[in-house]
């Protein structure tokens, strides 16, 4: 009886490694999910930064012309 039990104890030994593995990987793929979504944002503000800067570069020049005028 105690060959079965230890036969029974491996395939949920499999089982609960197999379930470990999955929810680590799932973890794993949450983790990049919120990292990507995070640099996304990233990105964003600071291509809105850019062109905030490249506006005023441009408005400065204008103004500066425009004192020449």
């Amino acid at each position: 009886m105690g060959k079965e039990s230890g036969v029974e104890e491996e395939p949920a030994a499999a089982a609960a490694a197999t379930t470990a593995a999955a929810a680590t990987a799932a973890a794993a793929a949450t983790a990049a999910a919120a990292a990507a979504f995070y640099l996304c944002a990233c990105m964003q503000q600071l291509t809105e930064s850019i062109k905030r800067q490249q506006l005023n570069s441009r408005l400065q020049l204008l103004q500066h012309e425009a004192v020449k005028v």
